[in-house]
């Protein structure tokens, strides 16, 4: 059986004068109602106006490595020097998880070990993986951190990495993070 739903929309959409089925979607608020005069609608129990959480992302710009060197990426691209590279966190509430993914473009370098952390305010560390193979493409997905985050806080993503046998080469790197 299928359902139809009417969407009434307007300034002037009042939530009170719908019947069963319709929805009132108010162009100036942005406010959506349903005819039991809620403005949150839900499938399946779950609130759809409503978020649990946000991503973040981080990328560096493509570049070769440098041995013994520590990077720091955020946005826009990396750099060497802590702090230039802010990602800016717009909510208070927990890091749960991060994603950090290595591809080396050109040569894939040799297998010593590459640390990574997510650096929150430029004042603490969390290690979130450490990588030690010679692939090109290498991932760190770290889940079950409960790092606090307040509105206004920010994160860099720092790479530490070692004196290789064989260096790497167009590295580009990119980073998800969880927040809830």
């Amino acid at each position: 059986m299928a359902t139809t739903i009417q969407i009434k929309r307007g300034t002037s959409a009042d939530p009170t004068n719908l019947m069963p089925g319709e929805l009132a979607l108010r162009l100036d608020t942005g406010e959506l109602f349903t005819s039991d005069g809620s403005n949150i609608i839900k499938i399946g129990g779950k609130d759809l106006l409503s978020t649990s959480g946000i991503a973040l992302q981080a990328r560096a710009d493509t570049f070769d490595p440098a041995d013994a060197t520590t990077y720091y990426f955020g946005m826009p691209g990396h750099d060497s020097t802590v702090d230039r590279n802010r990602v800016y966190i717009p909510i208070a509430g927990k890091i749960t998880k991060a994603y950090v993914y290595w591809i080396a473009l050109g040569t894939a370098g040799s297998a010593e070990k590459i640390s990574v952390y997510l650096r929150k305010n430029n004042t603490s560390d969390t290690l979130l993986g450490e990588w030690e193979t010679s692939d090109a493409g290498k991932l760190i997905a770290k889940t079950g951190l409960d790092i606090s985050v307040a509105a206004g806080d920010y994160f860099e993503i720092k790479v530490v990495c070692p004196t290789w046998a064989t260096n790497p080469t167009q590295v580009q790197i990119n980073a998800t993070i969880y927040i809830e």
